[in-house]
Parts: C-alpha cells; sequence; structure tokens
C-alpha cells in the first residue's frame, strides 16, 4: 500500500536566514521576529488544527486585516512573509538595483503620485533621503520598473544570413553561415552554405552544409599538415630559373626526397609528399610565404620535376 510522504515544516526557532533577521520565543507558542534590536513582527502557534495554516503572522506593516501578514503553514514562510512587509531604505534600494539615488527618488514619487488613493504613506514612510523607507510593496513595484528588461532574441530572418552550425577541428573552430535564397525583381540568389575556418580568411562555399563542412576539414587537415612540414621546408628555400644542372632522368621519387618543381615561374626546390602513377606532388615554400607559414604544394608529370646533381 503507498503511503504519502509528510511535508518537512520548519518551525520557526529552526529558521536560517542568510540576512540578520533572527527569531526568539518570549512566550508559549509566540515568536517575535527581529531584525537586530528592530523588532519586525510576531508570529503565534495557533497548533496544527488550523487549516488555513498553524502560524498567524503580525507585523506593523502587514496588509492584511489588523495588519496581519498571513497565515502559513511553515515556519520559514511565515519568518519571511513578516520580513518582506519591512520597508527597504531607499540607499540600500538603489544599490540593490544599481541605479542612481536621484534616479530611485524620482521614480518613487512618480509611483507616490499614482498611488495616492492609497493614503500618504503607501509608498514612503519616512522622506529622509537615502536613508527614507519605502514600503515593501513599493519597493516591489519599483524594482519591477527599474530592472531593465531582457531584449528578446528575435528568430533569424529567412532572408538573412545566419550561423547554423559549429564545430572544433584540429584545434581549429569551424563556423558554417546559411545564405538563404533571396529573390529580386531582375536576380535570383540560390541558397548556399560558407564554412569558413575562424580566425583567417580560408572558408568553403557549396550548396549543402555537409559539402561545404567537408571542404572546410580538408583545409584545416591542410592547414595543420603545413604546420609540420614548414620546418622542414624553411632550409630548403631555393629557386633557380632554368633546369641546368638538374637531374630530370633516373630511379622513380620517393616521399620525402628532395627535389626542384617548376613552379610560379621558376625551378623551386622542396619535398616530395605523394607519388601517384602519372604526378608528383612536391611541398615547397617562398621566403615571402614561410614568412605566412603558408606552404605551397604543386602536383606535376615527372618531366617537371627534377633532383640536383
Amino acid at each position: 500500500m503507498a503511503t504519502t510522504a509528510t511535508p518537512q515544516i520548519t518551525h520557526p526557532l529552526d529558521v536560517a536566514r542568510p540576512d540578520d533577521v533572527t527569531v526568539y520565543e518570549d512566550a508559549p507558542g509566540k515568536f517575535t521576529v527581529e531584525r537586530g534590536e528592530q523588532v519586525l513582527g510576531v508570529i503565534w502557534d495557533e497548533g496544527e488544527a488550523m487549516t488555513r495554516g498553524r502560524y498567524a503572522t503580525w507585523s506593523p506593516f502587514g496588509t492584511g486585516n489588523g495588519c496581519t501578514a498571513g497565515f502559513y503553514a511553515d515556519g520559514a514562510e511565515a519568518v519571511d512573509a513578516i520580513a518582506r512587509t519591512w520597508p527597504v531604505l531607499a540607499g540600500e534600494l538603489a544599490e540593490e538595483l544599481n541605479v542612481n539615488l536621484r534616479e530611485l527618488l524620482d521614480e518613487a514619487g512618480r509611483l507616490a503620485a499614482e498611488w495616492a488613493n492609497k493614503g500618504p504613506y503607501a509608498v514612503f514612510r519616512t522622506m529622509a533621503g537615502r536613508n527614507g523607507e519605502i514600503t515593501a510593496t513599493a519597493a516591489q513595484t519599483l524594482r519591477e520598473r527599474l530592472t531593465p528588461a531582457e531584449e528578446p532574441q528575435e528568430p533569424a530572418s529567412p532572408t538573412e544570413p545566419h550561423e547554423v552550425h559549429r564545430e572544433t577541428y584540429r584545434d581549429t573552430t569551424i563556423v558554417v553561415t546559411y545564405y538563404p535564397l533571396l529573390q529580386c525583381d531582375t536576380w535570383t540568389r540560390e541558397p548556399f552554405h560558407v564554412a569558413a575556418l575562424e580566425g583567417t580568411r580560408t572558408e568553403s562555399r557549396s550548396a549543402d552544409l555537409d559539402t561545404a563542412l567537408a571542404r572546410a576539414r580538408a583545409k584545416a587537415d591542410e592547414r595543420h599538415a603545413d604546420a609540420e612540414i614548414l620546418p622542414r621546408l624553411r632550409p630548403l628555400i631555393h629557386s633557380r630559373k632554368t633546369s641546368e644542372h638538374l637531374e630530370k632522368e633516373g630511379e622513380p621519387f620517393t616521399v620525402d626526397e628532395v627535389v626542384y618543381v617548376y613552379a610560379m615561374g621558376a625551378w623551386r626546390r622542396g619535398l616530395v609528399t605523394k607519388v601517384g602513377r602519372t604526378r608528383v606532388t612536391v611541398a615547397y615554400a617562398t621566403t615571402p610565404s614561410a614568412e605566412q607559414d603558408r606552404v605551397f604544394r604543386k602536383a606535376s608529370e615527372p618531366e617537371w620535376v627534377a633532383r640536383a646533381e
């Protein structure tokens, strides 16, 4: 047979608060709530039989009949209800809301004018500048008025480019931006994706996300390979205008072999990185490219690759 869990009830004397509000029993079933030497209110324990809540609360600033602050089944709720009725110092409220004291008092003055039909003490209990007392009800309204509202996040416009994917690959952040279909009277831009390596000008464009992302990852792989091979290429930087004294025939080329490849109008020294059936890929660098940590690769037919004699 299932049993119903009994809710945990906190006794007023067991209430622990982070502020300086304390409770003590000054008569059987009667508890006084204080802040420092100031009495905030009183709690009476009327017994478990009270269906409205066994703890009846009173505060000089209670808004109920006879200044009651309410009836509660839990002692912690009763203490909190009394603490909430107490006026707040204007200076403390300004600091809480991170606003200028003058701004707070001006807004409180406007609120007092709006609440004129509630009586002269609906907002201000005392008028003393920073030490002026503002009623708990008015303080809550001022919190709502002076707390900046969070700007709602508008969804991306269907015609505006927006980020659709972000990932970290080989210590590089890849961001994919989607450019939706855009139609005007005289032209149409088909939708496409741009995958960019964050912090660089390297990007890949494709109609679908997967292709753009795959190309961006390939570029990241290439950058990673460049970083590994560049220290070996720097000492090899050299170019010559002709193939004189270069050996173009002989044994097949092998990976990591130092060779010359014809590229950008000159024979440039580098390393073989791949040997295919019909082409040989050579990685090389120039003085300007090495300063930018950039490596060139040239896939050439064997007759355009040579060894130094």
